[in-house]
């Protein structure tokens, strides 16, 4: 009878340690099905800032002028939001003014056309706000 309960537990802890061990072993990266697809992996912002210099072909000198615009204008912008102290609706508005002047001095880079090109391009990429009113009132 002891021997019996010898073995039953000693398969218990051998479950027990094989499964701790599957769990060690199963790798922390995405599985296949999980993984991004072809044309969805996660790009930063110098790819798509890439994509829209070519949809808005510029030229070299409009292209360097445009990097060193974003860059300015992402440090401030970066700045912002690394201080999260502040009031949202403050922040969204200093934001709001950040992307203003970053636009002015785009502007005069741009042709109108470019221009124009990129305001939307702009809207394209930009999720919308909440719904604006109060509920009730025929805002939705």
């Amino acid at each position: 009878m002891k021997s019996i309960a010898k073995i039953i537990l000693g398969l218990a802890l051998l479950t027990g340690y094989a499964c701790s061990s599957a769990q060690q072993a199963t790798p922390s990266t995405p599985t296949e099905a999980q993984a991004p697809q072809r044309g969805q992996e996660r790009r930063g912002p110098q790819a798509s800032e890439q994509e829209l210099l070519d949809k808005l072909q510029l030229s070299e000198q409009q292209a360097a002028s445009f990097k060193v615009i974003k860059e300015k204008y992402r440090s401030e912008i970066e700045a912002l939001r690394a201080d999260r102290s502040g009031d949202r609706r403050a922040m969204k508005e200093k934001m709001d003014s950040i992307r203003d002047r970053e636009n002015e001095e785009l502007k005069e880079v741009f042709s109108d056309q470019q221009y124009q090109r990129y305001i939307e391009e702009q809207k394209k990429h930009r999720p919308p706000g909440p719904p604006r009113g109060r509920p009730g009132n025929g805002a939705y």
